[in-house]
């Protein structure tokens, strides 16, 4: 469903001098129906990666290719953006990134609908309703705008109004990391559930590599734009081949034994290696 070449992006340094690499000729795929993990640090080139697949940035180099169909260009004119956003979605850590703060929840819902020409007014408020009910939203919060929910509410809801179009795959760019553990949790696995059900391929940005075990199939590493280590989740994160995914695991605090002075030893370790 998704097949990335030697993907390259670099923005230019403020004030002239040597850019920023984002992206240095990444490559991966993933099947449809699966979760692709991106995890790595602030500025390892996750979020870039998104961007890139939605449109939102131009890659400097590099093909990518979504349900057979060339995306590495901007879109061109109205229909090609229109293709381009039925075929691809994506869910912000912020839900106001795709959410009208003026606009009752049901009608952003419909309003999607109704620009990709899913049916007439009564069809696609039916519709709205259906979608709303499968991600556990009640007729209360069809008719409430964005704060006037919870975190987790408005999390729901952005979710529904990415798959109101019926999207083939979905991006979450650390759509759960502003939630309290509890809401997290209930936010898994109402993914987990509509993954199965959709048949939706998914890429997962994260940090939290305890949420990328939960629910991704698949792990990919990044390192300052590099793609250092990629497989199973299990066996990524299980059995690290690489230093910098044992740093990651490293840094993730695990109950009582975590000792920070063994990440900041594996820190210095990793950086005088690189």
């Amino acid at each position: 469903m998704i097949e990335v070449r030697d993907l390259s992006k670099t923005f230019p340094a403020p004030g002239g001098g040597t850019g920023v690499t984002a992206c240095d000729a990444v490559s991966f795929s993933v099947e449809q129906g699966r979760t692709m993990g991106l995890v790595g640090e602030s500025g390892s080139g996750k979020s870039t990666i998104a961007r890139i697949l939605m449109g939102l940035e131009a890659a400097d180099g590099g093909s990518i290719i979504i349900d057979g169909h060339e995306r590495s260009h901007r879109a061109r004119g109205r229909a090609e953006r229109l293709a381009r956003a039925r075929s691809v979605q994506m869910v912000f850590q912020d839900p106001g990134g795709s959410l009208d703060p003026r606009v009752m929840i049901s009608e952003s819902l419909i309003r999607a609908m109704r620009i990709h020409g899913f049916g007439d007014g009564r069809e696609c408020r039916q519709a709205a309703t259906d979608l709303l009910d499968r991600v556990r939203l009640d007729g209360r919060v069809a008719a409430a705008r964005p704060h006037e929910l919870s975190g987790g509410q408005r999390q729901r809801a952005a979710i529904a109004r990415a798959l109101a179009v019926q999207p083939k795959v979905l991006v979450l760019d650390e759509a759960v990391s502003a939630l309290d553990v509890s809401v997290q949790a209930q936010v898994l696995d109402l993914l987990r559930e509509l993954s199965v059900e959709m048949g939706l391929t998914t890429l997962f940005v994260s940090h939290d590599l305890g949420v990328v075990e939960s629910i991704c199939d698949e792990v990919m590493v990044l390192h300052r734009g590099v793609l250092v280590e990629c497989g199973p989740t299990e066996q990524v994160l299980g059995d690290p081949q690489h230093a910098y995914t044992r740093l990651l695991i490293a840094s993730t605090p695990s109950g009582p034994d975590w000792k920070p002075e063994e990440v900041s030893r594996l820190r210095r370790e990793f950086e005088a290696g690189v």
